[in-house]
């Protein structure tokens, strides 16, 4: 089984540079490393240039034009990755890297008509996981990587964490379609997973395969007396594109229920869990967008 890693960087050298290396460390060779670079302003492209394109005939850059987000930079990463021919498709962003056997683990458990993916952990040093894990169905979060690989000894059926070490067969997009590009970042890659699991493809995570990541210090803030947990970003882009795009994603897979207890879950937390003003704004702009099919918007965000 051939593989494709699919990096989408923007602006973020140093990270991307450990995202390589540790592609490259993998237990199993990964065939071709895909780097999508978002129009990057900073050294990107011409470290890639002199480090690592010469030195490494498995790396391919790919340009785009202009900033697409996240969204945008896997639509163009799969479709390179598809044009590959390669088998799997092996989804992330460049803040994120793989642990030098994640894909010696994801591997056993990948089908054609299954995605997988590992469990996301810090890139720190503690067992803390980076993205709380809620058990499907239940209430119940796990936040450390021990809870988790002790209440899955192999695989967590029905969980997912979309684009970080995701690993696809390249037969799904072909059937699906590529994510949403017009999301431009946040909720691109849940709309994916919804979509994946509506045509009856499995999802799942692998226990024992780890990919690191940044902690995000605006990732699952608890609110409703802790019952529930809200990722509050902090830049107002963030916070414009994750209530547009949720909304929007509710709203076409789960329908108006789910959209409206979504809205009363965002309102909730800027009202009474960290009350403002401004950003209550922000949300009821998005959700008027969200609405109406507008994905133009965040473009206001960009020019602040």
């Amino acid at each position: 089984m051939s593989v494709c890693a699919i990096v989408v960087t923007y602006n973020r050298i140093k990270y991307l540079e450990r995202c390589l290396q540790s592609l490259l460390r993998q237990t199993v060779p990964v065939e071709k490393i895909i780097v999508i670079d978002n129009c990057s302003t900073d050294s990107t492209v011409e470290v890639l240039h002199e480090r690592w394109l010469p030195r490494f005939g498995c790396i391919e850059l790919l340009q785009l034009p202009e900033n697409l987000g996240g969204a945008g930079g896997f639509y163009a990463g799969m479709q390179r990755g598809i044009e590959s021919g390669c088998d799997y498709l092996w989804l992330m962003d460049d803040d994120g890297y793989p642990s030098d056997n994640c894909l010696e683990k994801l591997l056993p458990y990948a089908k054609k008509d299954r995605v997988v993916g590992p469990i996301i952990a810090t890139d720190s040093q503690d067992d803390s996981l980076c993205i709380p894990a809620r058990i499907p169905g239940t209430f119940e979060v796990l936040l450390t990587l021990s809870e988790f690989q002790q209440k899955f000894s192999e695989i967590a059926e029905d969980l997912l964490f979309p684009f970080n070490g995701t690993l696809l067969p390249k037969e799904i997009p072909l059937k699906i379609g590529l994510p949403r590009k017009e999301y431009f970042i946040w909720g691109d890659e849940i709309e994916y997973n919804l979509r994946i699991q509506r045509e009856q493809y499995q999802v799942a995570t692998v226990a024992q395969a780890v990919f690191h990541h940044p902690r995000a210090n605006d990732a699952g803030t608890p609110m409703f007396f802790g019952k529930l947990r809200f990722n509050n970003p902090a830049q107002d882009l963030k916070l414009y594109c994750l209530v547009r795009n949720a909304s929007r994603t509710y709203l076409d897979y789960k329908g108006s229920v789910y959209a409206l207890l979504f809205v009363v879950k965002v309102m909730w937390f800027y009202m009474f869990t960290q009350p403002s003003l401004r950003r209550l704004k922000i949300v009821i702009s998005a959700l008027l967008d969200s609405v109406r099919g507008n994905f133009q918007g965040h473009k206001l965000y960009l020019k602040k």
